[in-house]
């Protein structure tokens, strides 16, 4: 025979364990605004780049300002 038992805690604590490993809208908002920030910190940077970083790293200056001209949202 066997015996069944019912814990009332199980019941309650599951869906909470559930709830918790989900990611939440703020995480995904979270890091939507890192990926802007860093876009904009790298724009920044690329802004103020000299004619020969630019060589060093072969680009020229209508690369810089195409992606300088970018706003922060696009990639």
């Amino acid at each position: 025979m066997t015996t069944l038992t019912h814990n009332r805690f199980d019941t309650v604590a599951a869906p909470a364990r559930r709830a918790a490993t989900k990611p939440g809208l703020f995480a995904g908002f979270g890091a939507t605004i890192q990926t802007w920030r860093r876009r904009l910190d790298e724009r920044n940077a690329l802004a103020a780049f000299g004619w020969r970083d630019m060589h060093d790293i072969g680009i020229t200056q209508t690369d810089v300002l195409n992606e300088i001209s970018k706003p922060f949202w696009k990639a």
